[in-house]
């Protein structure tokens, strides 16, 4: 199975610049380099960071780029996104019984999970005990079949102190 992540699309409402380089631009030369060279592929996940200050009509931006590509997408959320508007735009991306922006995505090759990591104001990433609740019973529910994580923030430490 051939699969693409995206991830830190940093998206700006769209016409804004972003250190000079405008992100919604950039997005859509991805998303068409993806078209062309890698239509094969299965499924895309966005692994966080869509927005790069939360702004709805980025969410909006990104909805529309995104409606572009040739095959599923999933997004997840990273530290620079808010989970309140994100879901009020994207409110087919299911949610876990807590509120967080989870999911369980089942193919033959195995079971795709997709982890809110987010602690709001934070940079770095957390994984409350309720969402180890949620990710305890997806392992066990896995049994025996490949189970592959996509989250934003690292599970370790990557020795940057402002984000371990």
């Amino acid at each position: 199975m051939k699969i693409i992540q995206i991830t830190d699309t940093h998206l700006m409402p769209h016409g804004t610049n972003l250190h000079g380089l405008n992100p919604c631009e950039r997005l859509e030369a991805c998303i068409s380099s993806i078209n062309e060279f890698h239509a094969d592929a299965e499924l895309c996940f966005i692994t966080g960071d869509l927005t790069d200050q939360g702004h709805r009509k980025a969410y909006h931006d990104l909805r529309e780029i995104f409606r572009q590509l040739k095959m599923p997408y999933h997004p997840l959320i990273g530290n620079h996104d808010h989970r309140e508007i994100f879901t009020e735009v994207f409110p087919e991306v299911p949610l876990d019984e807590n509120g967080f922006v989870q999911q369980m995505l089942a193919t033959e090759q195995g079971r795709f999970l997709l982890l809110d990591t987010v602690e709001h104001g934070q940079h770095w990433g957390s994984y409350c005990e309720k969402r180890g609740e949620w990710l305890r019973k997806q392992l066990k529910d896995a049994g025996s079949k490949a189970v592959y994580l996509f989250m934003h923030h690292p599970p370790f430490n990557i020795g940057i102190p402002s984000l371990d």
